[in-house]
């Protein structure tokens, strides 16, 4: 499946739901995902991939606030609805993270894949800074604003 098949937009109230709903399916993730958007916070940065009307991915984003950070923002995680794993969901996640991004002014992005997902990130512009641990990257991308 192509990203064309598939609807990205920002989360924000109007998508609370659908994002709620994603979780809903997969009560599992909260206990093992620290860095899931809490919707209490505000400024949280999302985006969220819809096959039809259903959301079934995300990709966490947001602005790097502390050292030792290399970027301005920094791409947390993923998560993907198991009825669509290897369809394409991370990598449409990952351009409407990067869109996002643009449209709030860019910068460099920077992101630790472990290894078996350096390859995601290199198809969309990003390269390898360091090796971090035994199993993780740095990778970076400059996004024009």
């Amino acid at each position: 499946m192509t990203r064309e098949a598939f609807r990205v937009r920002p989360l924000d109230r109007d998508a609370w739901p659908d994002f709620a709903a994603l979780i809903e399916r997969h009560q599992d993730v909260v206990g093992g995902c620290w860095c899931m958007p809490s919707g209490e916070k505000g400024g949280e940065h999302a985006s969220l991939v819809y096959d039809g009307s259903r959301c079934v991915g995300w990709c966490r984003f947001g602005p790097t606030a502390e050292p030792p950070a290399v970027g301005r923002w920094r791409v947390i995680c993923f998560f993907v609805d198991r009825a669509h794993r290897h369809r394409g969901v991370a990598s449409a996640a990952l351009d409407g993270a990067l869109d996002e991004i643009a449209r709030l002014g860019g910068g460099t992005v920077e992101s630790y894949p472990e290894d078996t997902e350096v390859a995601l990130f290199e198809r969309h512009g990003f390269e390898r800074t360091r090796r971090i641990g035994g199993h993780h990257w740095v990778v970076t991308r400059t996004v024009p604003g």
